[in-house]
């Protein structure tokens, strides 16, 4: 029924999860191919969208400077974040204006989400500039629930991420 492997810029669905694609449960490799297919459509230099393994894995790991840079060098960032494998958020993190934006299709805030940003975010600033991160100087915008798409049910978050 399926092919043993979907492949789509290195990035693989097994058949385990083809079929949670088809029961509506979105994964982390779901959601990576759907980013990888809209970044090679719309190819933006200034925008780049980190997969979700980045803020799973690397966000508490020590970065060299090269990697440091390359990311915070795009005028917007873009990360989706699966919250314990339950639910799907958006953040976008604008450095040239040091803001981050917190966008939950349910309209809900999880702190401990934006911590994790903020010590990528202090990392940053001290692996570029030896000194702290200015916290006043960054902000964080919560869209109003009139200005994002909110899901009408309980599990399609991962579709309006």
């Amino acid at each position: 029924m399926f092919p043993g492997e979907v492949e789509f810029k290195g990035l693989k669905l097994d058949k385990l999860e083809m079929k949670r694609f088809l029961n509506g449960w979105l994964t982390d490799k779901h959601i990576d191919i759907y980013v990888a297919s809209i970044m090679e459509q719309y190819q933006r230099k200034d925008i780049k969208v980190l997969l979700v393994a980045w803020f799973k894995e690397k966000i508490s790991l020590h970065h060299t400077m090269e990697q440091y840079d390359k990311v915070m060098e795009k005028s917007c960032l873009l990360i989706p974040v699966n919250i314990d494998d339950q639910h799907w958020v958006l953040l976008s993190i604008l450095p040239t204006e040091k803001r981050i934006v917190y966008m939950d299709p349910l309209g809900n805030f999880d702190k401990k989400v934006f911590q994790n940003v903020k010590k990528y975010l202090q990392m940053y600033v001290y692996m570029t500039t030896q000194s702290k991160l200015k916290e006043d100087e960054w902000q964080l915008h919560i869209p109003s629930k009139s200005c994002i798409p909110l899901q009408p049910d309980g599990s399609s978050c991962g579709v309006y991420v």
